[in-house]
């Protein structure tokens, strides 16, 4: 399964009653932790390319949830 085929609050590893702040906190959290700088590797520098467009993905769909 591709990061972008997750579900949203998985993927942002929160429970489906999160608030509009916990999620905008668990994406921030989420990309510091999978910032590309942060991987020496190239390869990991694309997965984790990868899984910050998905974080962002997903908190745009959370985001307008309502």
């Amino acid at each position: 399964m591709t990061w972008q085929n997750r579900n949203p609050y998985e993927l942002l590893e929160i429970e489906q009653s999160a608030t509009i702040d916990e999620i905008e906190k668990a994406k921030k959290l989420q990309l510091s932790a999978w910032h590309p700088d942060k991987f020496p590797n190239n390869e990991f520098k694309q997965i984790a390319g990868e899984r910050t467009q998905a974080i962002n993905d997903a908190y745009k769909k959370l985001q307008n949830r309502d």
